[in-house]
């Protein structure tokens, strides 16, 4: 039982990933996380800016 529960592991380790039909290597999925946060990120810091100036104003907090 214990040894079938390896081989699943193993298989799910060696499992080749694709995206876009191109074969992904080890560092890939990490550099795709770190692009995805670096373009959003930003955006998400300016709209909370503008989200708090507005309280300021409208509450006068």
């Amino acid at each position: 039982m214990k040894r079938g529960l390896t081989d699943v592991k193993q298989s799910h380790k060696n499992k080749e990933r694709y995206l876009n039909g191109v074969k992904l290597e080890k560092g890939d999925t990490t550099a795709i996380i770190i692009a995805a946060l670096t373009t959003v990120l930003p955006f998400a810091v300016i709209i909370i800016m503008i989200y708090m100036v507005l309280i300021k104003i409208f509450f006068r907090v």
